[in-house]
């Protein structure tokens, strides 16, 4: 916002410009997770796979970039798993360059 109204800010770091959102601790209800990836440049990204455990989980061709995306910001709950220790979000930049962000979930 404040690049769009005309204060300076110093660059961010490409990698620094996606955050997997949803796995912290305190952000579940009812054994649910809303899992997204927020970038600072969507208009960048072809698409983001969600893997769960290594294994591709979703692929959301929109943004914003969340499992199970239904319309505009409205998304379904990922079941919490006891079993589920790792999430990774690769996001496919339309320049062929790939985002990686993983986190792992104790």
């Amino acid at each position: 916002m404040a690049e769009s109204i005309g204060i300076t800010l110093p660059p961010v770091d490409e990698k620094d410009q996606f955050r997997l959102q949803g796995l912290e601790p305190s952000i579940t209800d009812k054994g649910l997770r809303w899992i997204r990836l927020a970038c600072l440049y969507p208009e960048k990204v072809d698409r983001v796979e969600f893997f769960r455990n290594g294994a591709l989980y979703y692929t959301c061709y929109d943004e914003p970039f969340m499992v199970h995306w239904c319309c505009n910001f409205d998304q379904t709950g990922v079941e919490t798993r006891p079993e589920d220790r790792e999430w990774r979000a690769v996001a496919h930049l339309r320049d062929g360059r790939r985002i990686e962000k993983k986190e792992t979930l104790r």
